[in-house]
């Protein structure tokens, strides 16, 4: 039973070592992943923090800015230009087209014979 017994502790300390070797094989496979991967990982980590500030500050803005302040005096200024331009056109409709062609008639029958007459830097 001793040499069974032996025989037993050797296949178990050859397994104890094939375990111990795959064991720091797994951890020199971890070291480079973390080598290769670690200034990749701080760097998006970086760029993940300066995002978020940035974030935080747009949001801070945002809040800061009085949109619905912004939008109702936008809405203003547009109801004042519509006001303005409606009385335009109702001074430009109560113009009398005829009248003032009349005028416009009546005062070149005037002002013709006077620019024969020399008056105004006119031709003889």
């Amino acid at each position: 039973m001793d040499e069974k017994y032996i025989e037993a502790l050797n296949k178990q300390n050859k397994l104890m070592k094939i375990i111990a070797g795959l064991m720091a094989a797994i951890l020199v496979v971890l070291i480079l992943a973390v080598g290769i991967m670690g200034p990749k990982i701080v760097r998006t980590v970086n760029d993940t923090k300066e995002a978020v500030t940035k974030l935080d500050k747009v949001a801070s803005e945002l809040e800061d800015a009085d949109i619905a302040g912004l939008v109702e005096e936008t809405k203003k200024l547009v109801d004042q230009s519509n006001t303005g331009v409606s009385e335009a056109l109702t001074k430009i409709n109560d113009i009398d087209i005829n009248s003032l062609n009349d005028a416009i008639t009546g005062l070149k029958k005037v002002i013709e014979p006077l620019s024969k007459l020399g008056l105004f830097g006119g031709r003889n």
